[in-house]
């Protein structure tokens, strides 16, 4: 990781109430951002997901760079939501899109679910009931700890060697 991301990494997840690592929504996102822009990607917040559905946006999304100045292809799509988010956002259903669909739809190489735990204290952890549909269809699931301990820097290689 580089120095930008080690030192957010250690300004993050010390609250009184969390175990160490656990994050909010603004500590999870600026972290995503940061380390997109400090491996070299073009990074993009609350992006259509497709053109057929431009009221339906996935949260972050890391683009390669061309050298030409053109948009490069999406490597990484990013949804952020609570640990206790349910199967219905997360899933869909009926009418409701859901992240699934959402980043299944942007064409990235590695779509991430990225959970935070910390919102007015600590988040129940749901994520069993809907970790499964997720991950069977490519889609990554990602606490904040995990995020924070060691998955991250292995996302930023995976997705270094796609661009």
């Amino acid at each position: 990781m580089t120095e930008r991301v080690t030192a957010l990494l250690q300004s993050i997840g010390h609250h009184p109430s969390a175990e160490s690592g656990q994050l909010t929504l603004p500590e999870l996102g600026a972290l995503i951002v940061v380390a997109g822009v400090e491996h070299g990607f073009e990074v993009e917040l609350e992006v259509p997901c497709c053109p057929q559905h431009r009221n339906h946006k996935v949260d972050c999304l890391w683009r390669a760079r061309n050298s030409d100045g053109s948009r490069g292809a999406v490597i990484v799509a990013w949804e952020f939501d609570g640990r206790d988010a349910g199967p219905g956002h997360l899933l869909g259903g009926g009418a409701r899109r859901g992240n699934l669909k959402k980043l299944g739809d942007t064409g990235a190489a590695l779509k991430i679910q990225a959970l935070y735990s910390v919102r007015n204290g600590v988040l129940k952890d749901r994520r069993s009931a809907v970790r499964g549909a997720l991950e069977s269809a490519g889609i990554d699931v990602y606490l904040d700890s995990e995020l924070i301990s060691d998955k991250l820097e292995g996302i930023v290689n995976r997705a270094l060697t796609r661009r």
